[in-house]
């Protein structure tokens, strides 16, 4: 094995828990599934209660800007979340019955009559009372 992936692996190992039964993982449950230029799977399998998690880690050659530093720069770009954000936000959850892939490729809407877009804009409806 790779010694990038193996400190990779101790990596996971230091900073991960089964997220099912919180059992602390080993070197040993992790098996790599795909090793490609770019990205690399791994197949966690928790020895305590046998759940089993993916691993995706995009490879890159150089090493990506300090966290902290881009967001600083995004945080300098963007308005603050507003009270009403977080409302529209909770109301549109609301009535959302897909998956989160749905959500997160933004097809479809939530249903109007419980609080979701008007149908025309796109906008965020009233809520009816």
């Amino acid at each position: 094995m790779d010694a990038d992936i193996e400190q990779l692996i101790r990596y996971l190992v230091a900073h991960l828990k089964c997220a099912v039964c919180h059992h602390q993982y080993s070197p040993d449950d992790f098996e790599v599934l795909d090793e490609g230029a770019t990205v690399l799977v791994l197949l966690m399998t928790c020895t305590h209660c046998q759940d089993q998690g993916l691993l995706v880690a995009f490879v890159q050659e150089q090493r990506p800007e300090p966290r902290r530093a881009r967001q600083a720069e995004e945080r300098g770009k963007s308005e603050p979340i507003t009270t009403d954000d977080v409302l529209d936000m909770h109301r549109f959850l609301e009535g959302f019955e897909e998956d989160c892939i749905t959500l997160l490729r933004g097809s479809p809407q939530p249903k109007t009559q419980r609080g979701g877009t008007d149908g025309r804009t796109g906008h965020l409806a009233a809520r009816d009372t």
